[in-house]
């Protein structure tokens, strides 16, 4: 009995584990200017706060890297604060959307952020308002707002008309209103029209073969009319990132990276492309990517009492070999030359090298022995050297 309780105790924590980990990647994914409800603290009131932005130096699923712009309460001014505080304060509710376009949402956000420091007002002030003042016996402007008149007075000015419900009075409008108001946010994720890889040649697979310095480019990324904008893309090669183009812009725009693909092994790869929007939505694409570098490769010979080293590396105009030698097992290898063959592929002959004049030179047969004393040939050189 016992160990069946157990059984069903982890279960229930599993199951638990696994739905707290999908609520946040299901329902509290926003957009900019976007409107985010909380329930009561101590059975006061609901709350609404402005969603602002994605902190991009943090993971975009934790709750402390987005920001939220308030006005909190009594003795507090207008603020920036975290997601993570907002929801963890009270129940959270959900988030709300009118859909603006990306301009309007760039602007709810300035606009919201200009009212940083204002302060808190529940009644007639709640929300920047010019009204009669008794006290001194003329009409004055109240930089003042409370939570829901912050939302209602920035979407007015944004979005035109009656903002996001028709209020009249302080004592008409609430948070809960407008939550009934508000349509559910669906959040826009990044679109990446297509990875390109240049120089590369591609097979009748769909991979990219690649060596060298390459250029990684998605020439569209967008966010769509009614995003938060492109904040960055990140390209990486399986599990390593291997770069970051770094600027945002509005709607849509080109990223791309250089990238040195001798820095990892050859073989086959996942390369992939990241687009996050300026709300830490994101999206990723990828192409298969095979690297085929040709490393140096090397032979020793011995030649006339100097042990000689041959190494081999590839180049766009032919193979280059570069020659070292040493007179005894214990010295430093000193470099004696390094030549182009001007060749465009594998070379299958013996070369001869001239070691007097530096100068190499190529016969398809061994020489005669009498040419020995003046030249090296470093023989068994074929193609298997070169693949």
């Amino acid at each position: 009995m016992l160990r069946n309780y157990k059984k069903i105790s982890l279960l229930v924590i599993a199951i638990i584990l696994i739905c707290c980990n999908s609520v946040f990647a299901e329902t509290e994914h926003f957009e900019k200017g976007d409107l985010l409800f909380r329930g009561k603290i101590a059975g006061v009131g609901y709350h609404t706060g402005i969603y602002h932005l994605w902190n991009w130096n943090m993971d975009p699923d934790e709750r402390e890297s987005h920001y939220i712009i308030e006005a909190p309460g009594a003795g507090k001014t207008v603020w920036f604060q975290t997601y993570d505080y907002f929801f963890n304060t009270a129940e959270f509710k959900r988030g709300g959307s009118l859909y603006p376009t990306a301009a309007q949402r760039q602007q709810i956000i300035e606009s919201a952020h200009s009212r940083i420091g204002y302060d808190y007002n529940f009644t007639k002030g709640y929300k920047d308002r010019m009204l009669y003042d008794e006290d001194i016996d003329q009409y004055r402007i109240y930089r003042t707002y409370r939570c829901d008149g912050l939302a209602e007075h920035i979407y007015e000015i944004t979005l035109g008309g009656d903002g996001i419900v028709n209020d009249t009075d302080w004592k008409t409008l609430s948070p809960y209103k407008q939550m009934g108001w508000m349509p559910l946010p669906r959040p826009i994720p990044p679109t990446i029209s297509s990875i390109v890889i240049t120089p590369s040649t591609k097979d009748d697979q769909g991979k990219y073969h690649i060596k060298k310095t390459v250029t990684i480019k998605c020439p569209k990324v967008s966010d769509g009319s009614r995003g938060s904008g492109i904040r960055r893309v990140e390209f990486w090669l399986d599990g390593r990132k291997i770069g970051t183009d770094d600027h945002p812009v509005l709607v849509k725009g080109t990223y791309k990276i250089t990238y040195d693909t001798t820095t990892v092994d050859n073989g086959e790869y996942n390369l992939y492309a990241k687009a996050f929007d300026q709300a830490g939505n994101y999206k990723i694409a990828s192409v298969p990517a095979v690297i085929e570098n040709v490393a140096a490769i090397e032979k020793l010979f011995s030649w006339q009492g100097y042990d000689l080293r041959l190494t081999f590396s590839r180049d766009p105009k032919g193979p280059i070999y570069t020659i070292y030698y040493k007179e005894k097992a214990e010295d430093s290898w000193t470099k004696w030359g390094e030549y182009d063959t001007k060749d465009s592929g594998l070379y299958a002959g013996d070369i001869i090298l001239n070691l007097a004049l530096n100068i190499p030179e190529y016969e398809s047969e061994a020489d005669d022995a009498g040419r020995f004393t003046h030249q090296c040939k470093l023989t068994a050189i074929g193609k298997d050297v070169f693949i």
